[in-house]
């Protein structure tokens, strides 16, 4: 598919919503500068497309206070991470800002996925009414300020793509959401500082802004400060035509595959299985690019994969289709 006929598909699906949308501003920010980042397009095509799920219905990629199956939503690594105790509850208090009261319930943190649930607290607001929320001006910052996440400066955030899932109603008055994002190689921060100044709800019959000064400072416990990924490489040629696949990280939550070129139309083309013991692993739409800096014009392109440490791995078989072109590769630890 050619960019323009790209360009226009996405505008079309987006002027199809019924519904007024919220953040119609800033997804037509997005649309305007598609020509003038090209090179950052799955980064953007990303952000366009959680934007426009949320104005309706739960994210593609959305997890539900960790238990996905409560949204319908299949993702067994996040599932088997917080089954084996990969989840840290926090213990604080609700802040309250006009009639909202928030406050973290629980976040898990490794090398690619962040995932915060919040609870959230409203007399004023029927929460049948609620259809989805957005948090803005939203920062997230650890001990050493590395900045995790700025929602007005994605450039300097090590985030590459966040979402929101649906809110899920918990009593008369409180109801639960969580943020989830992923980065190729979050650091092993101690603490985590969130801060946000204001929580858009998108109601059946109008939106609704509530302003506040909502900051939390949350410990992060000693398995995920010191948590180790797995790094599988390949052990012989692992090219095919103009695509070359790199390393396999395995973490708690996920991994990520390595594949890049120097076209963009052949990485989008490609199409990849992952086995481990003859067991197929599920590839899902959570890619994001990295531009080469040096002028070569190569894309690095990170793959989500559910494949975690939880599963026994000995080695990893790489199936690639590149056009007419096929490469099967084994990747060890």
């Amino acid at each position: 598919m050619e960019n323009d006929e790209l360009d226009e598909m996405i505008i079309k699906a987006f002027n199809k919503r019924e519904n007024e949308n919220p953040f119609r501003e800033r997804i037509d920010e997005l649309i305007i500068n598609l020509d003038k980042k090209r090179k950052k397009r799955n980064r953007l095509l990303f952000s366009i497309s959680a934007f426009l799920l949320t104005s309706t219905t739960v994210l593609a990629i959305g997890f539900n206070s960790f238990n996905l199956s409560n949204v319908g939503i299949d993702d067994s690594a996040i599932e088997l991470a917080t089954h084996n105790g990969y989840i840290q509850t926090v213990e604080n208090d609700f802040q309250i800002y006009n009639d909202l009261g928030i406050k973290v319930n629980s976040f898990l943190m490794d090398d690619i996925n962040l995932i915060i649930s919040f609870d959230f607290k409203m007399d004023s607001l029927k929460i049948e009414d609620i259809k989805n929320l957005s948090i803005s001006d939203f920062t997230i910052l650890d001990e050493e300020n590395n900045i995790i996440y700025n929602d007005k400066n994605s450039s300097s955030s090590l985030t590459e793509s966040i979402g929101f899932n649906k809110v899920k109603k918990t009593s008369n008055n409180t109801f639960t959401d969580t943020f989830f994002a992923m980065s190729e190689n979050y650091p092993n921060s101690n603490k985590l500082y969130i801060e946000f100044n204001n929580v858009l709800f998108n109601c059946k019959k109008e939106n609704i802004n509530i302003n506040g000064m909502w900051k939390f400072e949350v410990d992060v416990p000693n398995k995920m400060i010191n948590r180790e990924e797995l790094l599988f490489n390949c052990n012989q040629n692992n090219t095919v035509g103009d695509i070359t696949v790199g390393s396999i990280k395995v973490t708690n939550s996920g991994s990520l595959i390595e594949i890049s070129s120097n076209s963009e139309e052949s990485l989008n083309k490609a199409k990849i299985k992952i086995k481990v013991d003859g067991k197929e692993y599920k590839i899902t739409n959570n890619i994001f690019d990295n531009i080469s800096q040096d002028g070569s014009d190569k894309i690095t392109r990170f793959i989500y994969c559910n494949l975690t440490k939880y599963d026994e791995i000995d080695k990893i078989i790489v199936e690639i289709k590149n056009e007419n072109q096929k490469g099967k590769f084994i990747y060890e630890g």
